[in-house]
């Protein structure tokens, strides 16, 4: 738990106004500036989010205590370290959140990691897009009764002094001083405004309302004079609440979920019966229907099938339900969650049969995954029926291993493990060269031991298919040296690459070493046998999706 105590604020670690802010703005806008503006993000990505981690943690100082200061160095670091290793959407979506809940913490606004937690967050980034344009509309509403001038006319007045003295002491330094007047003569502003495009106005512009609210975090607060309309508000919801609870205790009523359960439970014990004899066991298909189609197309529906599963489980044994104490009724859901992980465990094996004929893509690996993560949620349904958990120890977990499962594939190179996958199990017949070109030039170990694989073992494929891989292979190889160069488009991966590239060059057909010919006596003509006929062998013949 994160402690709620203020540390006593000492005078070099004083609390930033709003004018310190802004310029803390202003600075991380020119940064992104130098980062961004007409390049690619890589490494300028962790650069910038470490110096908006610095300038929240400088803001907030005066407010958070050490301990918390720590917590949020460790939440940016961890937050950042995908985006080092190779920047993509999802690493990139982690490094925000992280810092999301940097800002969070320093400001005090999150005092454990908990559900509210997770509300905070969602308030925060609900708020983020527009968060500068609601503060300069709400700039001087909120308590102006107490304040003698607005603050637009404070911040006025302060810079009225400063701006107008400083032009008159630089003409008179500049007359008594010939080496300040050059300076001022060598100054071009022509060279300036020539670089004040459209273009780079908008991108300032974004740059800086994203930015602003990590520097500023502040939910809306109510007012006195609006307690009274929020007490109705709740109250109405209160009794909303009431008459929601009231029918759906009539609808999910005892009788109603007992005869409920008793059919689910003979349609989904059917179902996996079905899927006893025709995925597990040797049963042939009825007529018309390919293994291909009943692998790929049943998925997704059954996933359907299983989610409403899930939600009809967790209405029935909600708290404070008629339902929820009844020992038949706690059977037969749990009967029926087992049915239902089964139903997953069989979706995963369709999926799985599927892509060692058809080839790994980018699409079934995210569907593996989803199914995975249905899975997790169903086994912990069984868990929370068995020993009698709420719905927010559920709800915890499930996004918990959400959050963890999304940071292991940030951290994985799934480019690489795709092409290492088709190249390993793909079938020659199913083997989509053109897809593992694409895969980009992380797929350049893979494709090497494709060629590799190819020369030595004089495999069916032709003579221009390996060369055009080997071009392909040439191309992604000079395009990861190239942009190595640039310390912009740097990362760790990338890095690895290059290191692999200058150590393996481009696998080429040894020449051959003579061997001595042995004569080969005749042997008797053996009888035919054919392929013993099983789960995965029959997907070979079928002509696909």
């Amino acid at each position: 738990m994160l402690s709620t105590s203020r540390m006593q604020m000492p005078s070099w670690m004083p609390v930033l106004g709003i004018q310190a802010r802004l310029i803390l703005g202003l600075g991380l806008c020119l940064l992104a500036d130098f980062l961004f503006f007409g390049h690619r993000a890589e490494i300028g990505f962790s650069i910038f989010i470490v110096a908006v981690a610095f300038a929240i943690m400088l803001a907030g100082a005066g407010r958070a205590s050490a301990h918390r200061a720590w917590i949020a160095v460790l939440t940016v670091i961890v937050g950042v370290a995908p985006s080092v290793l190779h920047w993509d959407f999802l690493s990139g979506l982690i490094a925000v959140l992280a810092l999301a809940m940097c800002a969070l913490i320093m400001n005090l606004r999150v005092n454990a990691f908990n559900l509210k937690m997770v509300k905070a967050l969602l308030i925060f980034l609900r708020r983020w897009p527009l968060g500068f344009v609601k503060d300069m509309i709400t700039l001087g509403r909120v308590k102006r009764r107490k304040r003698v001038m607005p603050n637009y006319a404070k911040l006025a007045f302060a810079w009225f002094l400063p701006l107008t003295l400083f032009p008159v002491f630089l003409y008179l330094f500049s007359s008594s001083n010939p080496v300040i007047e050059q300076w001022l003569l060598n100054i071009q502003l022509g060279k300036f405004f020539e670089k004040l495009d459209f273009a780079r106005i908008v991108f300032w512009s974004i740059a800086f309302a994203l930015i602003w609210p990590f520097l500023r975090v502040k939910f809306k607060r109510k007012l006195k004079t609006e307690k009274a309309k929020l007490q109705v508000k709740q109250a109405t919801e209160l009794e909303a609440n009431q008459s929601y609870r009231t029918l759906t205790d009539d609808i999910f009523g005892y009788k109603a979920v007992v005869r409920s359960l008793v059919l689910f439970n003979g349609l989904f014990a059917v179902q996996s019966v079905l899927d006893a004899f025709y995925l597990w066991g040797s049963q042939e298909l009825p007529v018309g229907t390919t293994y291909a189609n009943y692998a790929h197309k049943g998925v997704y529906t059954l996933i359907i099938a299983a989610l409403l599963a899930a939600l009809f489980v967790l209405i029935a044994s909600r708290s404070g339900a008629p339902t929820a104490k009844s020992k038949l009724i706690k059977v037969l859901l749990l009967t029926w969650t087992v049915q239902t992980a089964l139903l997953v465990v069989s979706c995963i094996a369709r999926l799985t049969n599927y892509v060692d004929v058809y080839a790994m893509t980018y699409l079934r690996l995210l569907a593996i995954i989803g199914v995975a993560l249905v899975l997790v949620g169903v086994l912990t349904i069984i868990v929370k029926l068995a020993q009698n958990r709420d719905n927010s120890w559920l709800l915890k977990v499930n996004i918990l291993t959400a959050v963890g499962v999304l940071y292991i594939i940030s951290l994985s190179n799934t480019a690489g493990f795709i092409a290492h996958y088709n190249v390993n199990h793909a079938q020659n017949k199913r083997f989509d060269t053109w897809y593992l070109i694409n895969l980009g030039p992380q797929a350049i170990p893979a494709i090497d031991a494709e060629i590799r694989k190819d020369l030595e073992n004089d495999s069916l494929r032709t003579t221009q298919e390996i060369l055009e891989l080997s071009k392909a292979r040439f191309s992604l190889a000079n395009r990861s040296l190239r942009e190595i160069e640039n310390w912009r488009l740097w990362s760790l991966r990338n890095q690895l690459l290059v290191n692999y590239l200058r150590s393996n060059p481009m696998p080429t057909k040894s020449k051959p070493i003579a061997k001595k010919q042995v004569p080969v006596e005749p042997q008797a003509p053996t009888k035919l046998q054919t392929e013993p006929s099983d789960s995965k062998t029959r997907y070979r013949d079928d002509p696909g999706l």
